[in-house]
């Protein structure tokens, strides 16, 4: 990312990857980054609000990028890992069980 300053003086960010981002959909690159997010902050989500420790998810991760195709307005998240691997899921599933009762 790169700052840059505009004509009142303000910062704004400027990605050099948005636009380069190749939808999962429609293989476009008429696509754009909403938001990026450090992956600390959803390890720390997960302990707290469900349990679960997904430090390994995002052992090599220094930030999950949310990006939307312009084509057709799906959004995901970049690198793929932030998905989640299938242990994780399994997880989620049995605490969701265990806090319903069912």
């Amino acid at each position: 990312m790169r700052f840059q300053e505009n004509r009142g003086g303000q910062l704004r960010v400027s990605n050099p990857n948005a636009g380069r981002m190749r939808s999962p959909l429609t293989q476009s690159t008429n696509t754009k980054l909403l938001t990026t997010i450090d992956p600390k902050v959803v390890v720390e989500r997960w302990a707290q609000g469900m349990g679960i420790d997904i430090r390994r998810e995002f052992n090599d991760v220094d930030r999950l990028e949310y990006w939307q195709c312009c084509d057709t307005g799906l959004r995901w998240y970049e690198p793929s890992c932030a998905a989640g691997g299938g242990r994780n899921v399994r997880r989620v599933r049995t605490a969701i069980l265990v806090l319903h009762g069912w």
